[in-house]
């Protein structure tokens, strides 16, 4: 399995739309990071991860994961 880490630079073109191709495979690479955000939450216990994806929430708070809906 390949880990990416993703650059900021890819972020920016995911959260614009500066250039829609950049943005569309950003968006891939995301769609496919769920593992690795957990992993991230889940080695410090004062994180949360934030979260509107509502199985996602649901896997994370069996692993054990807290998670945060923004604007709660």
């Amino acid at each position: 399995m390949k880990r990416i880490v993703i650059d900021t630079n890819v972020v920016v073109s995911f959260l614009t739309d500066r250039d829609l191709r950049q943005q569309e495979l950003a968006a891939r690479l995301f769609q496919d990071a769920d593992a690795a955000l957990a992993l991230v939450a889940g080695s410090r216990k004062d994180s949360y991860l934030a979260t509107f994806d509502r199985n996602f929430e649901k896997s994370l708070r069996r692993l054990g994961i807290r998670t945060y809906k923004p604007g709660d």
